[in-house]
């Protein structure tokens, strides 16, 4: 992949992108190898990356931007920057599914959502985790969601910036939510693994004049993560 990129996307074009369930398990394997974002989001695998792709079509939204930059830190830092259009319309949409995305990081998979949890109280969720064949970390996180102006409305002073916490006790790993042969083990792990990592964003989410988007109903987010 990181040589002969121009064979990948002849490949891309001639199955119109309509990858088996085998192919797609050993590009992403591919994907973590190499460490390579761009790629992975260039192959759009949506089914599995974007389930919402039909919704967010029919409203004629473009397709949001999901972009990793690694910090020249230690320890091993990066963030994952969001750009979600028509972001409460496509929640109020589907409330089961929510807002589902995937990016490559450090050698994962990663599966970042907004969504209500079953069983629900009506309250928004963030969640992160890691896709099969991940290897279990441990992390600190943080979600930011910037604040702006509405054009009816400009405000005089911006609220700050949200701070969504999405971090582990010390004793504890991530891990991926499915074993290396496919097999759900989500109510099979130890104790001290989980497969999620999840906090409650605010009842921001369903205001109809919420600051934390822009004029244009578009949600500008910053997942912030730290590996130890």
């Amino acid at each position: 992949m990181n040589n002969r990129p121009q064979a990948l996307w002849a490949l891309n074009k001639l199955i119109s992108g309509n990858y088996s369930s085998d192919c797609e398990s050993d590009l992403f394997a591919a994907c973590m190898t190499t460490n390579d974002h761009a790629i992975f989001r260039q192959l759009k695998f949506k089914t599995s990356c974007e389930p919402d792709w039909r919704v967010r079509s029919f409203l004629g939204c473009p397709r949001d931007k999901v972009e990793v930059h690694i910090c020249d830190e230690a320890p091993i830092q990066f963030n994952v920057v969001l750009q979600i259009g028509m972001f409460q319309k496509r929640l109020g949409l589907d409330t089961t599914l929510g807002l589902y995305y995937a990016f490559v990081a450090e050698g994962r998979i990663w599966w970042f959502r907004f969504n209500i949890q079953e069983p629900t109280n009506g309250i928004w969720h963030a969640e992160i985790g890691l896709w099969q064949h991940s290897r279990p970390v441990r992390l600190n996180a943080v979600l930011l969601i910037e604040a702006h102006s509405q054009k009816q409305a400009v405000r005089a002073t911006l609220p700050e910036a949200l701070k969504i916490p999405l971090s582990l006790p010390d004793t504890k790993f991530l891990v991926p939510w499915t074993s290396t042969d496919g097999a759900d083990c989500r109510d099979s792990l130890p104790p001290n693994n989980t497969w999620r990592i999840s906090n409650e964003v605010g009842d921001w989410v369903t205001h109809n004049k919420t600051p934390y988007l822009d004029h244009e109903g578009t949600l500008h987010a910053k997942l912030e993560m730290t590996l130890l």
